[in-house]
């Protein structure tokens, strides 16, 4: 099976190669609508969701991040299971959102949350200890593990993009770590720190890659990551 991987679109909507799975790590709202819910529902229905189903791929596996400001008050204002939201927004059986959710596609097993730590005034913030409960649902020994946020593992977290005010900072998630340990996925994606490295970290029994395709001035700089299970 192949997946190309993308995070951190901020309204991008790139042209993709042919694969079977399209995977993205959350962010995937234009800036200068992402607080305002109309628009960007509006924006998601006219713009995002018939990019994805045009994809050449045979299916659209995605997950909010902590900008991504629409998904989170459908959901916190009407208690939204992820299952409802499936059903407001995706009709067509080609796109997925996951939302400490798990599908099988082909037999491979895809989980996705969306939290992430120091970010009060975000969408999708946790504390320590709702980031430990949220990562506790991971299904065990997944395929494919899609996060917003990094591990504290190695520098997927960590800001390497140079001549900005947070370079070196380690912006990882010490109980997305910790979670990681115990569930042992095979391979995590994960975006949120832009310039994280985008190398393969192998950690234990898990492949672990930052696949956000923009910089920390929101210029995209990276290639998608593709890889086979």
């Amino acid at each position: 099976m192949k997946i190309v991987a993308i995070s951190d679109l901020h309204g991008y909507l790139p042209k993709l190669p042919k694969c079977d799975v399209v995977c993205i790590c959350g962010d995937i709202f234009p800036l200068d609508i992402q607080k305002n819910i109309i628009a960007s529902i509006s924006w998601f229905q006219v713009k995002f969701r018939p990019w994805a189903e045009n994809l050449e791929c045979d299916k659209v596996i995605f997950i909010a991040g902590n900008h991504c400001f629409a998904l989170y008050e459908l959901q916190k204002r009407f208690h939204v299971a992820w299952e409802v939201m499936e059903d407001l927004f995706l009709n067509e059986t080609k796109i997925s959102y996951l939302c400490d959710s798990f599908i099988t596609y082909k037999d491979k097993v895809f989980y996705g949350s969306p939290w992430c730590p120091d970010l009060k005034n975000w969408a999708f913030y946790g504390n320590t200890k709702q980031l430990k409960y949220k990562f506790s649902l991971i299904y065990p020994n997944c395929d494919v593990l899609l996060t917003h946020c990094p591990p504290k593992i190695d520098q997927c977290g960590v800001v390497l993009e140079p001549d900005t005010f947070n370079y070196k900072h380690d912006y990882g998630c010490q109980e997305l770590r910790d979670a990681i340990d115990y569930s042992k996925p095979k391979w995590c994606l994960c975006g949120h720190v832009h310039s994280g490295d985008h190398e393969i970290t192998h950690y234990g029994d898990s492949n672990i890659v930052n696949i956000s395709i923009k910089d920390e001035h929101y210029d995209v700089v990276y290639e998608p990551f593709i890889f086979e299970i």
